[in-house]
């Protein structure tokens, strides 16, 4: 089983995009994958 939470504990990290760019991640490719599976 697979449960999700709100993101709360995650706001200063994985959704903030200076802290993901500091990592020296790049999602442009992950990002558009997934907009391309959910038709967003």
């Amino acid at each position: 089983m697979l449960l999700g939470d709100s993101g709360v504990p995650y706001a200063d990290t994985y959704y903030d995009n200076r802290w993901v760019e500091a990592k020296g991640w790049d999602l442009a490719e992950p990002t558009a994958a997934l907009a391309r599976l959910t038709g967003a």
